[in-house]
């Protein structure tokens, strides 16, 4: 863009499509942005062009969204609890909504009548919710007692499949069949088709994905070997393990419906044994890093508690680009011995294991595991049966991978199946009534 000669004025029509466009990625509200788009063509075209509204979205629901602390439940709703963020108490400007935290439980009671209310995902304060014995499926928001009822999907949906909430309201079932040992046994799903639900429309649509043709013959093989998935963003990546591709991530991309797949770091490719299926844990998490995409990969080294956090970059936002192990950037390799001896040493306690329950907007939650009298004997049981699983002490804490502060450091006794969700204020669903007089947008 060449200068204004001297003494002529400057208007935002003198600037590019990149500097309007970082002016209107700024605006508070999405009201904001839809005045906006009204005042000409040009800025129209900015502010519903798809990469535009993916930033927005993601500053509207990490930056404009304080963290408020952590969600855990053991997969119910009846045993859910809240790990409030010790930053967040002192905010003035969140207290609302740290006091509908403390009471959101008991909103609860209007679902009495389902003694096994299962949650199936939680994002944005909304949880996605099913009793295990009936054909129901709500949609509820935490902070504000909203609730809604979604139309019940196509049949055999949840036999083999799991969702996940999107932006919008929208939500996605994805096939969810886990590898197996015998050969001779048919996954559960023969297709792999997903169910997309509109929150526009009401309607669900079941979909086939295609895969891109340079990861058709790989998706061929690794399709049944699913053993979890999760949703990064606007992506659903599915871990896949078979002894003919490897371990790799089959990433489908709710805004295309398309599928792709995505190679893990050299430091991954370890194929696990077969006995080492049994223990179904997660051994690395997924993150969203920024607003135009990329990715991290968070994995823990259990018993030496050392972090790593790979970045992978998506090129112009576009989860279907080319991508190798190699592409994996080692971003942090972090020693966290100080931290445990620290915590050790106060609370005098012994630590024997650093885990990642959550992984949100560039900073990784952590679990350090107290080691239990019957470990400290030697006769820890390396497969504990469903009984022996127990309510045990661990300590909390939080890593900002920018600046490398931790925060957040506190004790909880929880179960070590919980499951655990960010909590933050949302960007409310389109479908969900208003909370009375206050404002729609938060």
């Amino acid at each position: 863009m060449a200068a204004p000669a001297a003494g002529s004025q400057t208007s935002l029509d003198d600037l590019g499509d990149d500097s309007v466009g970082e002016v209107l990625i700024r605006l508070p509200s999405q009201a904001s942005l839809t005045v906006a788009s009204a005042v000409c063509k040009r800025w129209r075209g900015l502010c519903t062009s798809p990469a535009f509204l993916r930033r927005f979205r993601f500053r509207r629901r990490h930056l404009g969204s304080p963290f408020l602390g952590l969600l855990h439940s053991a997969g119910g709703i009846w045993d859910l609890r809240v790990l409030r963020d010790a930053g967040a108490r002192s905010r003035p400007d969140i207290a609302a909504p740290l006091r509908a935290v403390d009471g959101a439980v008991h909103g609860l009671t209007r679902f009495r009548r389902y003694q096994d209310l299962q949650i199936l995902d939680y994002r944005d304060g909304r949880f996605l919710l099913k009793p295990r014995k009936y054909n129901h499926l709500f949609l509820y928001d935490l902070l504000t007692g909203g609730h809604a009822e979604l139309k019940w999907p196509l049949p055999h949906v949840f036999s083999d499949m799991t969702g996940f909430l999107l932006d919008g309201g929208n939500v996605v079932f994805v096939c969810k069949n886990e590898p197996s040992d015998n050969p001779n046994i048919p996954p559960r799903c023969e297709r792999d088709h997903s169910c997309l639900y509109s929150a526009g429309t009401g309607e669900w649509q079941l979909l086939q994905p295609p895969c891109r043709d340079a990861d058709a013959a790989r998706y061929a093989v690794c399709r049944h070997d699913v053993a979890w998935s999760q949703c990064a963003g606007e992506v659903i990546y599915s871990r896949c393990s078979h002894h003919d591709v490897g371990r790799c991530l089959v990433a489908l991309d709710t805004r295309t419906m398309s599928r792709s797949i995505v190679t893990l770091p050299r430091y991954l490719q370890r194929i696990p044994c077969p006995w080492m299926k049994t223990k179904s844990q997660r051994d690395f998490t997924l993150m969203e890093m920024d607003d135009r995409g990329n990715i991290g990969l968070v994995a823990a080294d259990e018993r030496k508690f050392v972090l790593r956090v790979w970045l992978r970059r998506e090129e112009g936002g576009n989860t279907s680009a080319t991508c190798q192990g190699e592409e994996w950037t080692l971003y942090r390799k972090v020693m966290l011995q100080g931290l445990a001896h620290q915590v050790a040493e106060r609370y005098a306690v012994h630590l024997n294991a650093l885990q990642v329950v959550a992984a949100y907007s560039g900073t990784v939650h952590l679990r350090m595991v107290v080691e239990d009298e019957e470990q400290a004997e030697g006769s820890f049981c390396f497969f504990p049966a469903k009984e022996q699983v127990k309510d045990r002490l661990c300590f909390f804490a939080s890593l900002n991978l920018a600046c490398m502060e931790f925060s957040n450091v506190q004790s909880e006794t929880v179960c070590e199946q919980d499951r655990f969700y960010p909590l933050t204020l949302p960007w409310r669903a389109p479908f969900l009534p208003p909370p009375g007089n206050e404002e729609v947008d938060n």
